[in-house]
């Protein structure tokens, strides 16, 4: 099985809008990680497309600003 993080951090309507590429990869067998803001993993808890739902808190970090840069 392959895997793939899918890495949204923006606003709501970027979130909702990544999540289009889920049903795809879906019936390709792959195995999906959700990375998304604190606010939005909610969105995505119960999704059956997704086996783990990864929550980021920007507060807690202290280079947020350079790590969205790299991201």
């Amino acid at each position: 099985m392959k895997k793939i993080l899918v890495i949204r951090f923006s606003s709501l309507g970027d979130v909702l809008l990544a999540s289009s590429v889920l049903q795809p990869l879906y019936e390709r067998s792959f195995s999906i990680d959700f990375l998304t803001l604190k606010p939005f993993n909610q969105l995505f808890e119960k999704d059956y497309r997704i086996d783990k739902v990864l929550a980021f808190e920007k507060k807690r970090v202290k280079n947020y600003k350079r790590f969205k840069k790299t991201s």
